[in-house]
């Protein structure tokens, strides 16, 4: 069991590195409400200073709408600059060349293109060899060759060559190479190629390449090849290569590589290829090739394990084992290669030595056969009953309770 108990020592310590980023962020959380806009490579890559902009432009036929040549500030039509400045509202097709000069309040409505694209709100098909932008929200199709970036909520088809990054909610389909990354609710298809990291939940068909991370709830279809961990609950059909990690519950058709481990609840149909742990209770099809686990309830339904089966309270149902059932009251059916560490049976036990602590209702059938008091039969080679009489008390082939 101490493997095992370091698995989970392991895994709950990882989580919380995580977590421990909210700790922190409360110190800041004045500074966390404003949205500044990113850094590449140390570098500020928009020149955010108060400053004067020229709104000169060359506009045919009119400075309303048309075609127009320079820093138009509220244009419709098609419209080309070399970088904009402190724009206003533009519709239609924005083309500007460079790295736009303080966004200002701007909002862009239609096609946008660029080395980086950015407007306090982006509205329709963006389009940024470098990153796209957005002070605000960001609707629609929105592509950045290293980034996309939105300083509140991001709408739509998301596809960011590193990663794409809302700094509220992220919805539609979600596409970080590298990350995939919201600071409130991830909803929809999200796709991070190494890690997909939600402060919220993460609701629909969720994938990370190595990790899927939530600080609240994971709910859906959702993948990762190392580990998928939840602050919240697991609900869904959730799978982990090396481990699922939930702070308040597991629910659905759940797999995970080498452990599952929850402080709540573990329902469903649960297999973890090393361990299934539990704080509470695990109640389900539950398959842990090492070991299954309840630390503080019980284990119902049907229980396969090669290892260990260990509840602190019951195990109810259909339990089959390899090592060993311990449990403190077991009822049902029971086989067990190895033994079984009881303190009551209500039922069948099958294992080479059933070792019964308190009172034994029902049959018990093994090599060896110990309970304090008997309600039932024990079939085996050697048969104690503590409570019976002294030539009563052990018996070879069968003994029942007198």
């Amino acid at each position: 069991m101490r493997r095992f108990n370091l698995i989970i020592l392991f895994l709950f310590l990882l989580s919380n590195v995580i977590f421990s980023q909210d700790d922190q962020s409360e110190n800041n959380e004045e500074n966390d409400n404003k949205f500044s806009f990113p850094s590449f490579f140390g570098k500020n890559i928009f020149d955010n200073d108060d400053c004067d902009c020229s709104n000169g432009s060359f506009d045919i036929p009119s400075s309303a709408f048309g075609l127009s040549f320079g820093n138009s500030k509220d244009f419709t039509g098609i419209r080309f600059n070399t970088r904009d400045c402190n724009i206003g509202t533009i519709n239609g097709i924005n083309i500007s060349l460079w790295t736009p000069k303080n966004p200002g309040e701007s909002t862009v409505n239609g096609f946008s293109f660029g080395v980086a694209p950015a407007a306090e709100e982006l509205n329709g098909i963006q389009f940024g060899m470098i990153g796209t932008v957005s002070g605000q929200d960001m609707n629609g199709i929105n592509f950045g060759g290293l980034a996309i970036v939105s300083g509140e909520n991001m709408n739509g088809i998301n596809l960011g060559f590193l990663a794409s990054v809302a700094n509220n909610n992220m919805q539609g389909l979600n596409f970080g190479g590298l990350a995939a990354v919201s600071n409130n609710n991830m909803n929809g298809i999200t796709i991070g190629g190494l890690a997909a990291v939600s402060n919220g939940d993460i609701n629909g068909f969720s994938f990370g390449g190595l990790a899927l991370i939530s600080n609240n709830n994971i709910k859906g279809i959702n993948f990762s090849s190392l580990a998928t961990v939840a602050q919240g609950e697991l609900v869904g059909i959730n799978f982990g290569g090396l481990a699922l990690v939930s702070q308040e519950g597991i629910t659905g058709i759940n797999l995970s590589g080498i452990a599952m481990v929850s402080q709540d609840k573990i329902k469903g149909i649960n297999i973890g290829g090393v361990a299934l742990v539990s704080e509470s209770d695990l109640v389900g099809f539950n398959l842990g090739v090492g070991a299954i686990v309840s630390g503080d309830g019980s284990i119902k339904g049907i229980n396969i394990g090669l290892g260990a089966i260990n509840a602190v309270n019951d195990v109810i149902g259909l339990t089959v084992n390899g090592y060993k059932t311990e449990c403190s009251h077991l009822k049902g059916i029971n086989i067990t290669i190895g033994w079984s560490d009881l303190e009551e049976l209500s039922g069948i036990s099958i294992s080479s030595l059933n070792k019964v602590s308190g009172h034994q209702t029902g049959i018990s059938i093994g090599l060896f056969n110990i309970a304090e008091s008997l309600s039932g039969i024990q079939l085996g080679l050697i048969n104690i009953v503590k409570d019976n009489p002294i030539p009563f008390r052990i018996l070879p082939g069968i003994n029942v309770g007198f």
